[in-house]
């Protein structure tokens, strides 16, 4: 069966960070997608990068749609991936996702900032340029 989309993004360049944003409650159907379009971006960057994931907008997902973001998490590490600035606003969430933090934080430099600002700053000092 096909589903429908639950849950949208935005992604941006600043530099040589990523920016995600996250909206809504996800879905497979959204991550994949997510995947899918991120992958274009970081195909044409050159050089390792990193990304930002803003989360002040996300409201939870599936727990289909955390295995297809741990997918996602993967294959950019695979392609150049090396740090993560994360801004979860809610310490409920981030209890949620705290298998997926732990994943990450084993594959790349991993930081959980209070706003976008401050993970520039942080991944600035890592040598990635905003």
């Amino acid at each position: 069966m096909d589903w429908n989309q639950h849950g949208n993004y935005h992604l941006h360049w600043r530099g040589d960070v990523l920016v995600v944003q996250y909206e809504g409650v996800w879905n497979d159907v959204a991550a994949r997608a997510l995947h899918r379009d991120a992958a274009a971006l970081w195909a044409r960057h050159q050089g390792r990068w990193a990304m930002a994931g803003l989360f002040d907008d996300w409201e939870g997902a599936t727990p289909e749609a955390y295995q297809c973001w741990l997918a996602f998490f993967v294959d950019a590490t695979a392609n150049g991936l090396g740090a993560y600035a994360v801004m979860m606003p809610s310490g409920l969430l981030a209890d949620v996702v705290e298998p997926l933090s732990r994943e990450t934080a084993s594959r790349v430099d991993r930081r959980d900032c209070r706003d976008l600002a401050d993970a520039l700053d942080w991944l600035g000092g890592l040598g990635y340029r905003s």
